[in-house]
Protein backbone atom coordinates (compact mmCIF):
# COMPACT_ATOMS: atom_id res chain seq x y z
CA UNK A 1 0.00 0.00 0.00
CA UNK A 2 2.78 2.45 0.92
CA UNK A 3 4.54 1.82 -2.39
CA UNK A 4 1.36 2.53 -4.32
CA UNK A 5 0.72 5.74 -2.40
CA UNK A 6 4.27 6.99 -2.91
CA UNK A 7 4.15 6.18 -6.61
CA UNK A 8 0.90 8.11 -6.96
CA UNK A 9 2.43 11.06 -5.13
CA UNK A 10 5.48 11.02 -7.37
CA UNK A 11 3.39 10.84 -10.52
CA UNK A 12 1.35 13.78 -9.30
CA UNK A 13 4.57 15.71 -8.79
CA UNK A 14 5.83 14.77 -12.24
CA UNK A 15 2.59 15.20 -14.07
CA UNK A 16 1.03 18.15 -12.29
CA UNK A 17 3.69 20.81 -11.76
CA UNK A 18 1.31 23.49 -12.92
CA UNK A 19 2.96 26.22 -10.87
CA UNK A 20 6.47 25.17 -11.80
CA UNK A 21 6.26 23.92 -15.35
CA UNK A 22 7.92 26.00 -18.05
CA UNK A 23 6.88 26.22 -21.69
CA UNK A 24 9.89 27.16 -23.77
CA UNK A 25 9.55 30.80 -24.91
CA UNK A 26 11.17 33.23 -27.33
CA UNK A 27 13.56 34.50 -24.64
CA UNK A 28 15.66 31.36 -25.11
CA UNK A 29 14.66 30.49 -28.62
CA UNK A 30 18.05 31.40 -29.93
CA UNK A 31 19.53 28.36 -28.22
CA UNK A 32 16.90 25.89 -29.37
CA UNK A 33 17.02 23.44 -32.21
CA UNK A 34 14.98 23.74 -35.38
CA UNK A 35 12.32 21.25 -34.32
CA UNK A 36 11.83 22.88 -30.89
CA UNK A 37 8.17 23.64 -31.53
CA UNK A 38 7.33 20.14 -32.69
CA UNK A 39 6.22 17.17 -30.63
CA UNK A 40 8.12 14.47 -32.50
CA UNK A 41 7.55 11.27 -30.52
CA UNK A 42 9.25 9.16 -33.17
CA UNK A 43 12.62 10.86 -32.79
CA UNK A 44 15.07 8.98 -30.56
CA UNK A 45 18.20 10.78 -29.42
CA UNK A 46 20.81 8.67 -27.68
CA UNK A 47 21.97 10.76 -24.73
CA UNK A 48 24.17 8.11 -23.13
CA UNK A 49 24.57 4.44 -23.92
CA UNK A 50 26.58 2.17 -21.62
CA UNK A 51 26.88 -1.48 -20.77
CA UNK A 52 24.54 -1.79 -17.77
CA UNK A 53 26.91 -4.32 -16.21
CA UNK A 54 29.53 -1.56 -15.82
CA UNK A 55 27.30 0.58 -13.55
CA UNK A 56 28.63 -0.05 -10.03
CA UNK A 57 27.16 2.68 -7.81
CA UNK A 58 23.90 4.62 -7.72
CA UNK A 59 22.80 7.51 -5.51
CA UNK A 60 19.49 9.41 -5.49
CA UNK A 61 17.00 11.02 -3.12
CA UNK A 62 13.41 9.83 -2.85
CA UNK A 63 10.82 10.68 -0.19
CA UNK A 64 13.46 12.79 1.61
CA UNK A 65 15.75 9.75 1.91
CA UNK A 66 19.18 9.51 0.30
CA UNK A 67 19.55 6.06 -1.23
CA UNK A 68 23.04 4.75 -1.96
CA UNK A 69 23.63 1.42 -3.67
CA UNK A 70 26.92 -0.18 -4.63
CA UNK A 71 27.87 -3.26 -6.58
CA UNK A 72 30.27 -5.78 -5.06
CA UNK A 73 31.18 -8.39 -7.64
CA UNK A 74 27.87 -9.23 -9.25
CA UNK A 75 25.76 -8.36 -6.21
CA UNK A 76 24.15 -5.02 -5.42
CA UNK A 77 24.23 -3.90 -1.79
CA UNK A 78 22.91 -1.05 0.29
CA UNK A 79 26.06 1.04 0.76
CA UNK A 80 25.35 1.67 4.46
CA UNK A 81 25.00 -2.01 5.47
CA UNK A 82 25.83 -5.05 3.32
CA UNK A 83 23.61 -7.22 5.56
CA UNK A 84 20.50 -5.52 4.20
CA UNK A 85 18.48 -8.04 2.09
CA UNK A 86 18.33 -5.98 -1.11
CA UNK A 87 16.12 -7.31 -3.88
CA UNK A 88 18.49 -7.33 -6.86
CA UNK A 89 15.88 -6.59 -9.51
CA UNK A 90 15.43 -3.01 -8.28
CA UNK A 91 19.11 -2.10 -8.69
CA UNK A 92 19.37 -3.98 -11.99
CA UNK A 93 16.41 -2.04 -13.39
CA UNK A 94 18.03 1.22 -12.27
CA UNK A 95 21.33 0.31 -13.91
CA UNK A 96 19.55 -0.64 -17.13
CA UNK A 97 17.70 2.69 -17.16
CA UNK A 98 20.87 4.72 -16.60
CA UNK A 99 22.84 2.84 -19.22
CA UNK A 100 20.46 3.74 -22.02
CA UNK A 101 19.26 7.33 -21.63
CA UNK A 102 17.31 8.60 -24.63
CA UNK A 103 15.37 11.76 -25.46
CA UNK A 104 12.89 12.89 -28.11
CA UNK A 105 14.16 16.39 -28.68
CA UNK A 106 17.06 18.76 -27.98
CA UNK A 107 15.57 21.86 -26.32
CA UNK A 108 18.67 23.99 -25.78
CA UNK A 109 22.21 23.43 -27.03
CA UNK A 110 23.73 25.11 -23.97
CA UNK A 111 23.18 25.15 -20.23
CA UNK A 112 23.16 28.95 -19.95
CA UNK A 113 19.42 29.08 -19.15
CA UNK A 114 19.08 25.75 -17.38
CA UNK A 115 17.23 27.38 -14.46
CA UNK A 116 14.39 28.14 -16.88
CA UNK A 117 13.84 24.40 -17.19
CA UNK A 118 13.94 23.65 -13.47
CA UNK A 119 17.52 22.43 -13.38
CA UNK A 120 18.48 24.81 -10.53
CA UNK A 121 16.03 22.99 -8.24
CA UNK A 122 15.52 19.64 -10.01
CA UNK A 123 12.79 17.20 -9.18
CA UNK A 124 15.21 14.31 -9.39
CA UNK A 125 19.01 13.97 -9.46
CA UNK A 126 20.76 10.64 -9.87
CA UNK A 127 24.51 10.19 -9.48
CA UNK A 128 26.15 7.01 -10.67
CA UNK A 129 29.56 5.63 -11.55
CA UNK A 130 30.81 2.95 -13.90
CA UNK A 131 33.68 0.48 -13.58
CA UNK A 132 36.30 2.81 -15.11
CA UNK A 133 35.62 5.36 -12.35
CA UNK A 134 33.65 7.84 -14.47
CA UNK A 135 30.84 9.56 -12.60
CA UNK A 136 27.67 10.67 -14.36
CA UNK A 137 24.84 12.88 -13.15
CA UNK A 138 21.34 12.54 -14.57
CA UNK A 139 18.88 15.34 -13.75
CA UNK A 140 15.15 15.76 -14.31
CA UNK A 141 13.77 19.30 -14.26
CA UNK A 142 10.26 20.59 -14.86
CA UNK A 143 7.43 18.95 -16.72
CA UNK A 144 6.14 20.74 -19.84
CA UNK A 145 2.42 20.17 -19.79
CA UNK A 146 1.82 21.53 -23.27
CA UNK A 147 4.52 19.36 -24.84
CA UNK A 148 3.79 16.46 -22.49
CA UNK A 149 7.48 15.95 -21.80
CA UNK A 150 10.13 16.15 -19.06
CA UNK A 151 13.19 18.39 -19.30
CA UNK A 152 16.32 16.35 -18.62
CA UNK A 153 20.07 16.73 -18.80
CA UNK A 154 23.04 14.41 -18.45
CA UNK A 155 26.57 15.28 -17.46
CA UNK A 156 27.57 13.43 -20.63
CA UNK A 157 26.22 16.34 -22.74
CA UNK A 158 26.01 20.12 -22.23
CA UNK A 159 22.43 20.59 -23.40
CA UNK A 160 18.81 20.46 -22.27
CA UNK A 161 16.66 17.70 -23.71
CA UNK A 162 13.09 16.54 -23.49
CA UNK A 163 11.75 13.04 -23.07
CA UNK A 164 8.14 11.93 -23.15
CA UNK A 165 8.72 8.82 -21.07
CA UNK A 166 8.92 8.91 -17.28
CA UNK A 167 12.69 9.09 -16.79
CA UNK A 168 12.82 8.15 -13.09
CA UNK A 169 10.21 5.42 -12.65
CA UNK A 170 12.80 2.82 -11.50
CA UNK A 171 13.90 5.17 -8.68
CA UNK A 172 10.64 5.68 -6.76
CA UNK A 173 11.66 3.43 -3.87
CA UNK A 174 13.17 3.93 -0.44
CA UNK A 175 15.68 1.39 0.82
CA UNK A 176 13.14 -0.44 2.99
CA UNK A 177 10.78 -0.76 0.05
CA UNK A 178 13.48 -2.69 -1.82
CA UNK A 179 13.97 -5.31 0.89
CA UNK A 180 13.59 -9.01 0.18
CA UNK A 181 10.71 -9.62 2.56
CA UNK A 182 10.47 -12.73 4.71
CA UNK A 183 8.52 -15.61 3.26
CA UNK A 184 6.20 -15.84 6.27
CA UNK A 185 2.72 -16.94 5.28
CA UNK A 186 0.24 -17.99 7.93
CA UNK A 187 -1.13 -21.49 7.24
CA UNK A 188 -4.85 -21.94 6.67
CA UNK A 189 -6.90 -22.66 9.77
CA UNK A 190 -7.71 -26.26 8.87
CA UNK A 191 -4.03 -27.24 8.57
CA UNK A 192 -3.02 -25.80 11.98
CA UNK A 193 -2.49 -28.57 14.55
CA UNK A 194 -1.25 -26.50 17.48
CA UNK A 195 -0.69 -22.89 18.45
CA UNK A 196 1.31 -21.93 21.50
CA UNK A 197 0.73 -18.29 22.28
CA UNK A 198 2.82 -16.44 24.85
CA UNK A 199 1.31 -13.28 26.31
CA UNK A 200 3.50 -11.23 28.67
CA UNK A 201 5.63 -14.28 29.42
CA UNK A 202 2.74 -16.68 30.09
CA UNK A 203 2.45 -19.66 27.74
CA UNK A 204 -0.90 -21.05 26.55
CA UNK A 205 -1.60 -23.87 24.10
CA UNK A 206 -4.50 -24.75 21.81
CA UNK A 207 -4.02 -28.10 20.12
CA UNK A 208 -5.81 -30.80 18.15
CA UNK A 209 -3.89 -33.51 20.01
CA UNK A 210 -6.34 -35.52 22.15
CA UNK A 211 -3.65 -37.60 23.88
CA UNK A 212 -4.24 -38.01 27.63
CA UNK A 213 -7.76 -36.60 27.44
CA UNK A 214 -10.31 -38.88 29.15
CA UNK A 215 -13.20 -37.93 26.90
CA UNK A 216 -12.44 -36.31 23.56
CA UNK A 217 -15.16 -37.25 21.07
CA UNK A 218 -17.04 -33.91 20.87
CA UNK A 219 -13.93 -31.76 20.70
CA UNK A 220 -11.73 -30.59 17.83
CA UNK A 221 -9.40 -28.51 19.98
CA UNK A 222 -8.01 -28.86 23.49
CA UNK A 223 -6.45 -26.49 26.01
CA UNK A 224 -4.54 -26.83 29.26
CA UNK A 225 -6.03 -25.46 32.46
CA UNK A 226 -4.06 -23.64 35.17
CA UNK A 227 -3.03 -27.01 36.64
CA UNK A 228 -1.67 -28.29 33.33
CA UNK A 229 -4.59 -30.67 32.72
CA UNK A 230 -5.67 -30.97 29.09
CA UNK A 231 -9.37 -30.22 28.60
CA UNK A 232 -11.76 -29.88 25.72
CA UNK A 233 -11.79 -26.42 24.17
CA UNK A 234 -14.74 -24.31 23.16
CA UNK A 235 -15.17 -25.06 19.46
CA UNK A 236 -16.46 -21.64 18.40
CA UNK A 237 -13.83 -19.62 20.25
CA UNK A 238 -10.99 -21.92 19.15
CA UNK A 239 -12.14 -21.91 15.53
CA UNK A 240 -12.32 -18.11 15.47
CA UNK A 241 -8.83 -17.91 16.97
CA UNK A 242 -7.38 -20.29 14.36
CA UNK A 243 -9.06 -18.26 11.61
CA UNK A 244 -7.55 -15.08 13.06
CA UNK A 245 -4.09 -16.72 13.15
CA UNK A 246 -4.42 -17.82 9.52
CA UNK A 247 -5.45 -14.31 8.45
CA UNK A 248 -2.42 -12.37 9.71
CA UNK A 249 0.10 -11.19 7.12
CA UNK A 250 3.13 -8.95 6.91
CA UNK A 251 2.69 -5.37 5.72
CA UNK A 252 5.29 -2.73 4.88
CA UNK A 253 8.82 -2.98 6.20
CA UNK A 254 9.31 -0.34 8.90
CA UNK A 255 12.88 -0.88 10.06
CA UNK A 256 16.05 -2.87 9.49
CA UNK A 257 18.01 -4.01 12.53
CA UNK A 258 15.72 -2.07 14.91
CA UNK A 259 17.41 -1.09 18.17
CA UNK A 260 16.07 -1.98 21.61
CA UNK A 261 14.33 1.37 21.99
CA UNK A 262 12.42 0.85 18.75
CA UNK A 263 11.48 -2.70 19.68
CA UNK A 264 10.21 -1.60 23.09
CA UNK A 265 8.17 1.17 21.51
CA UNK A 266 6.38 -1.27 19.20
CA UNK A 267 5.80 -3.93 21.83
CA UNK A 268 8.58 -6.20 20.58
CA UNK A 269 11.12 -5.77 23.35
CA UNK A 270 12.34 -8.47 25.70
CA UNK A 271 8.73 -9.20 26.71
CA UNK A 272 6.67 -9.24 23.51
CA UNK A 273 3.00 -8.35 23.37
CA UNK A 274 2.43 -11.76 21.78
CA UNK A 275 4.51 -14.65 20.42
CA UNK A 276 2.95 -17.29 18.19
CA UNK A 277 4.48 -20.75 17.70
CA UNK A 278 2.43 -22.40 14.96
CA UNK A 279 2.51 -26.10 14.09
CA UNK A 280 0.75 -27.13 10.89
CA UNK A 281 0.64 -29.80 8.21
CA UNK A 282 0.97 -29.53 4.43
CA UNK A 283 0.22 -32.04 1.71
CA UNK A 284 3.38 -33.37 0.07
CA UNK A 285 4.31 -35.98 -2.51
CA UNK A 286 7.08 -38.55 -2.46
CA UNK A 287 9.46 -35.94 -3.90
CA UNK A 288 8.50 -33.56 -1.04
CA UNK A 289 6.67 -31.15 -3.33
CA UNK A 290 3.25 -29.78 -2.47
CA UNK A 291 0.51 -31.88 -4.09
CA UNK A 292 -3.10 -32.82 -3.52
CA UNK A 293 -2.25 -36.36 -2.40
CA UNK A 294 -3.17 -37.36 1.12
CA UNK A 295 0.40 -37.36 2.47
CA UNK A 296 1.35 -34.70 5.00
CA UNK A 297 4.50 -33.20 6.39
CA UNK A 298 4.75 -31.32 9.68
CA UNK A 299 5.95 -27.71 9.60
CA UNK A 300 6.18 -24.87 12.08
CA UNK A 301 6.84 -21.16 12.23
CA UNK A 302 7.26 -18.47 14.85
CA UNK A 303 6.28 -14.81 14.73
CA UNK A 304 6.62 -12.09 17.35
CA UNK A 305 3.84 -9.53 17.47
CA UNK A 306 3.72 -6.13 19.13
CA UNK A 307 1.13 -3.41 19.50
CA UNK A 308 1.45 0.30 20.05
CA UNK A 309 -1.07 3.06 20.73
CA UNK A 310 -0.23 6.07 18.56
CA UNK A 311 -0.77 9.74 19.36
CA UNK A 312 -4.33 9.60 18.00
CA UNK A 313 -5.17 6.78 20.39
CA UNK A 314 -5.34 4.17 17.63
CA UNK A 315 -3.74 0.78 18.26
CA UNK A 316 -1.28 -0.32 15.59
CA UNK A 317 0.24 -3.78 15.20
CA UNK A 318 3.76 -4.86 14.25
CA UNK A 319 5.67 -8.07 13.67
CA UNK A 320 9.09 -9.61 13.51
CA UNK A 321 9.55 -13.07 11.99
CA UNK A 322 11.82 -15.17 14.16
CA UNK A 323 15.43 -14.79 13.01
CA UNK A 324 14.72 -11.84 10.70
CA UNK A 325 16.40 -8.41 10.85
CA UNK A 326 13.29 -6.66 9.55
CA UNK A 327 10.40 -5.06 11.43
CA UNK A 328 7.00 -5.05 9.70
CA UNK A 329 3.56 -3.62 10.01
CA UNK A 330 1.11 -6.47 10.72
CA UNK A 331 -2.21 -6.94 8.98
CA UNK A 332 -4.96 -8.69 10.95
CA UNK A 333 -3.56 -7.78 14.37
CA UNK A 334 -6.77 -6.33 15.77
CA UNK A 335 -8.78 -9.44 14.89
CA UNK A 336 -6.09 -11.66 16.40
CA UNK A 337 -6.01 -9.87 19.75
CA UNK A 338 -9.82 -9.76 19.83
CA UNK A 339 -9.95 -13.54 19.33
CA UNK A 340 -7.44 -13.97 22.16
CA UNK A 341 -9.85 -12.39 24.65
CA UNK A 342 -12.12 -15.44 24.52
CA UNK A 343 -12.20 -18.12 27.21
CA UNK A 344 -11.08 -21.17 25.25
CA UNK A 345 -11.81 -23.84 27.85
CA UNK A 346 -15.09 -25.56 27.11
CA UNK A 347 -17.81 -25.02 29.70
CA UNK A 348 -19.77 -28.11 28.66
CA UNK A 349 -20.03 -30.53 31.57
CA UNK A 350 -21.35 -33.63 29.77
CA UNK A 351 -20.62 -33.28 26.03
CA UNK A 352 -21.84 -36.70 24.88
CA UNK A 353 -22.42 -37.10 21.16
CA UNK A 354 -25.85 -38.46 20.22
CA UNK A 355 -24.60 -40.49 17.25
CA UNK A 356 -22.36 -42.58 19.56
CA UNK A 357 -25.09 -43.55 22.04
CA UNK A 358 -26.54 -47.08 22.11
CA UNK A 359 -28.77 -46.25 25.07
CA UNK A 360 -28.85 -43.96 28.10
CA UNK A 361 -30.56 -43.99 31.48
CA UNK A 362 -31.35 -40.97 33.65
CA UNK A 363 -32.27 -41.30 37.35
CA UNK A 364 -33.44 -38.72 39.89
CA UNK A 365 -34.59 -40.12 43.23
CA UNK A 366 -37.24 -42.72 42.43
CA UNK A 367 -37.66 -41.46 38.87
CA UNK A 368 -35.80 -43.17 36.03
CA UNK A 369 -36.02 -43.21 32.26
CA UNK A 370 -34.16 -45.25 29.63
CA UNK A 371 -33.96 -44.45 25.91
CA UNK A 372 -32.29 -46.22 22.99
CA UNK A 373 -30.63 -44.86 19.87
CA UNK A 374 -33.81 -45.39 17.87
CA UNK A 375 -35.78 -43.45 20.51
CA UNK A 376 -33.54 -40.46 19.89
CA UNK A 377 -34.65 -40.44 16.25
CA UNK A 378 -38.31 -41.21 16.86
CA UNK A 379 -39.25 -39.63 20.21
CA UNK A 380 -39.02 -35.90 20.80
CA UNK A 381 -38.88 -36.30 24.59
CA UNK A 382 -35.76 -38.47 24.26
CA UNK A 383 -33.83 -35.94 22.19
CA UNK A 384 -35.05 -33.06 24.38
CA UNK A 385 -33.81 -34.79 27.52
CA UNK A 386 -30.42 -35.62 25.98
CA UNK A 387 -29.95 -32.10 24.60
CA UNK A 388 -30.77 -30.60 28.00
CA UNK A 389 -28.21 -32.84 29.74
CA UNK A 390 -25.43 -32.29 27.19
CA UNK A 391 -25.93 -28.52 27.25
CA UNK A 392 -25.17 -28.19 30.99
CA UNK A 393 -22.39 -25.63 31.38
CA UNK A 394 -20.08 -25.06 34.31
CA UNK A 395 -19.97 -21.87 36.35
CA UNK A 396 -17.35 -20.24 38.50
CA UNK A 397 -16.21 -22.17 41.53
CA UNK A 398 -18.30 -21.50 44.65
CA UNK A 399 -17.83 -22.59 48.25
CA UNK A 400 -19.42 -25.88 49.17
CA UNK A 401 -19.02 -29.64 49.16
CA UNK A 402 -20.88 -32.53 47.58
CA UNK A 403 -24.14 -33.28 49.30
CA UNK A 404 -27.10 -35.39 48.25
CA UNK A 405 -26.96 -37.18 44.87
CA UNK A 406 -29.83 -35.57 42.93
CA UNK A 407 -29.22 -36.80 39.37
CA UNK A 408 -27.44 -39.65 37.64
CA UNK A 409 -27.11 -40.37 33.90
CA UNK A 410 -25.41 -43.43 32.42
CA UNK A 411 -24.52 -43.59 28.70
CA UNK A 412 -23.85 -46.86 26.90
CA UNK A 413 -21.50 -45.90 24.03
CA UNK A 414 -21.29 -49.39 22.57
CA UNK A 415 -18.34 -50.67 24.57
CA UNK A 416 -17.62 -47.69 26.81
CA UNK A 417 -19.85 -46.48 29.59
CA UNK A 418 -19.89 -42.81 30.58
CA UNK A 419 -21.47 -41.63 33.82
CA UNK A 420 -22.67 -38.25 35.03
CA UNK A 421 -23.45 -37.67 38.71
CA UNK A 422 -24.82 -34.43 40.15
CA UNK A 423 -24.64 -33.59 43.85
CA UNK A 424 -26.51 -30.80 45.59
CA UNK A 425 -24.42 -28.12 47.32
CA UNK A 426 -27.16 -25.64 48.25
CA UNK A 427 -30.41 -24.29 46.77
CA UNK A 428 -28.59 -22.59 43.90
CA UNK A 429 -25.56 -24.78 43.22
CA UNK A 430 -24.59 -28.35 42.43
CA UNK A 431 -21.39 -30.23 41.69
CA UNK A 432 -21.47 -32.32 38.50
CA UNK A 433 -18.95 -35.15 38.12
CA UNK A 434 -18.24 -36.48 34.62
CA UNK A 435 -15.23 -38.56 33.52
CA UNK A 436 -13.42 -37.80 36.76
CA UNK A 437 -13.87 -34.03 36.58
CA UNK A 438 -15.91 -31.96 39.04
CA UNK A 439 -17.67 -28.80 37.83
CA UNK A 440 -20.01 -26.41 39.63
CA UNK A 441 -23.38 -25.96 37.86
CA UNK A 442 -26.66 -24.15 38.49
CA UNK A 443 -29.31 -26.06 40.40
CA UNK A 444 -31.94 -24.47 38.17
CA UNK A 445 -30.58 -26.31 35.12
CA UNK A 446 -30.52 -29.64 36.97
CA UNK A 447 -34.09 -29.12 38.13
CA UNK A 448 -35.24 -28.76 34.51
CA UNK A 449 -33.66 -32.16 33.70
CA UNK A 450 -35.39 -33.77 36.67
CA UNK A 451 -38.73 -32.38 35.48
CA UNK A 452 -38.19 -34.00 32.08
CA UNK A 453 -37.98 -37.49 33.61
CA UNK A 454 -41.61 -38.53 33.33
Amino acid sequence: MKKAIKLIVLLLVLGGLVAGYFVYTSSTKGDSTENDGENDVNTVIEVLVLDSATVNSIEYVFDEETVKLKKVGDVWQWAEDPDFPLEQSYANDMAASLSNIVANRVIANTLENEADFGMDDPNFTIKYTVSDGTEYVYTMGNYNQAAEGYYIKSSAQDCILMTRTNPVSPFVYTVLEMAVVDSFSAPDAESITKVEYVVEGKSNIITKDSTDVIYSDPYTYFVFDENGVKRGADGKASGEFMSAVSSISLGDVLAFKPDEETLEKYGLGEVKSLCLFIDYEVAVGEDNTDTSVNVTAKKNCKINIGRYVNEEGKTEYFANVDGSLLLYELRGGEELFTALEADFESKLVCPVLADGIVSFTVEAGEKAKTYTASDLEEKEEASTLLNTITSIISKETVEGEKGELVLKAVFDMGGDTLELKVYKVDEQNCIATFCGEDRFVDMEKIQKIIELIV
